[in-house]
């Protein structure tokens, strides 16, 4: 183990103290897991509406263009769920860089 001393601590609580000033996300521009949850969510319900819709214009034998509208609709909200879990996926990256980077600051 390497020896600790009061000038590698004060240099480890330096570079953490820039990495935390230039890399690390305010909490602000980071959803919670509840937020993107409930984001998740409101495009799940918004799925079902539209499928639901889709369904009974087909049983009715709507015109092309209804459908059409629909079919543009869920396409425009599998965009949007796409978006959501890439920023998720981005989120839980920089997460787990900033739990690598702080182990290597803990041992230099």
């Amino acid at each position: 183990m390497p020896e600790i001393s009061l000038e590698k601590t004060y240099a480890l609580l330096e570079k953490l103290t820039e990495y935390v000033m230039n890399e690390v996300p305010n909490k602000s521009e980071v959803p919670t897991k509840d937020e993107m949850n409930v984001r998740f969510e409101q495009v799940d319900r918004r799925f079902a509406f539209m499928e639901q819709r889709l369904e009974r214009l087909e049983l009715e034998k709507a015109d092309k263009k209804d459908i059409e509208t629909i079919i543009n609709i869920l396409d425009k909200q599998t965009k949007q769920l796409d978006i959501i879990r890439t920023e998720q996926v981005a989120f839980d990256h920089a997460f787990s860089r900033l739990e690598k980077r702080v182990e290597i600051l803990e041992t230099s």
